[in-house]
């Protein structure tokens, strides 16, 4: 897990770019670097798409003559782990609001206090 940290720091001291870490759901951490444009925000993410253990994502907003963006980096195996728990949690919501919307006056009330799970 540090050694995806450790590999991002160094480059991006090495050219210059801002990084900093957001904490994101079940103790995991990724690498955020802000863009001032589209050009900048597209050659980051190439350079950081050539390190193998890697998942890079982007976001940016844009109108007229502003620009927003960022490149997110986090470990492939951070990644993945974090997709597969989301994944679980999501179903796990999906079947808790399946069984509300089909029970009864009373046992909806018990799920909405948290005394049935």
């Amino acid at each position: 897990m540090e050694n995806w940290k450790n590999k991002v720091t160094l480059a991006c001291k090495r050219n210059n770019l801002a990084v900093s870490f957001r904490c994101l759901k079940y103790g995991y951490e990724r690498a955020e670097i802000s863009c001032a444009s589209f050009r900048e925000m597209q050659a980051v993410e190439a350079y950081f798409c050539r390190f193998k253990g890697l998942h890079t994502t982007h976001w940016y907003a844009s109108s007229d003559r502003a620009f927003e963006g960022r490149v997110y980096i986090i470990g492939k195996d951070d990644y993945k782990s974090l997709t597969e728990k989301q994944a679980a949690e999501k179903a796990r919501l999906e079947n808790w609001w399946m069984r509300y919307h089909e029970a009864d006056a009373e046992t909806r009330r018990l799920m909405a206090c948290g005394a049935i799970v």
